[in-house]
């Protein structure tokens, strides 16, 4: 059996119906190193996902769901530095949230050292204080930091969206 139909044996799909009890949004990595103009890895028109991005911030508010923006807050000697330029050093503009984001005051923000949103962070815990069995994620680096931040909740049991 080839892999692609191996990995293609899935449930039928079903609509979309979330619990709004349970469910969070996560974002990603959206801060200003890979966004505005001086950050040191600016992602050509990574802009364009403001809008999308702020349409579903703004339906989470409304429905009065939890929303976490993760970001990479990194110390200078940090270890990923052997593969990456230096970027989203803690405490600098570089890593805070890009200011087009819809936030609002009971949002909360989780630093982050890996690309996974939960490896080494609080994230799991407070979802689960939350009692959240469901995520919805966006964000910026598919490939990397917000695919790195779906796999996780997803082996810790949680519904990814």
């Amino acid at each position: 059996m080839a892999t692609d139909t191996f990995s293609e044996q899935r449930m039928p799909a079903q609509p979309l119906t979330l619990d709004p009890t349970r469910t969070a949004v996560i974002v990603v990595d959206m801060v200003n190193e890979f966004f505005e103009p001086g950050g040191k890895m600016v992602l050509a028109g990574g802009t364009a996902l403001y809008a999308p991005v702020n349409a579903l911030l703004d339906a989470a508010h409304q429905a009065h769901l939890p929303v976490l923006y993760t970001n990479q807050w990194l110390r200078p000697d940090d270890a990923l530095f052997k593969k990456r330029i230096p970027h989203c050093l803690r405490d600098t503009w570089g890593a805070q949230l890009v200011d087009a984001l819809h936030r609002a005051a009971d949002d909360l923000v989780v630093p982050k050292r890996r690309y996974s949103a939960f490896f080494g962070t609080d994230l799991d815990l407070l979802l689960r204080e939350r009692h959240i069995t469901t995520v919805l994620v966006v964000g910026v680096v598919t490939n990397i930091c917000v695919s790195s931040s779906v796999h996780d909740p997803f082996f810790l049991g949680q519904v990814v969206r």
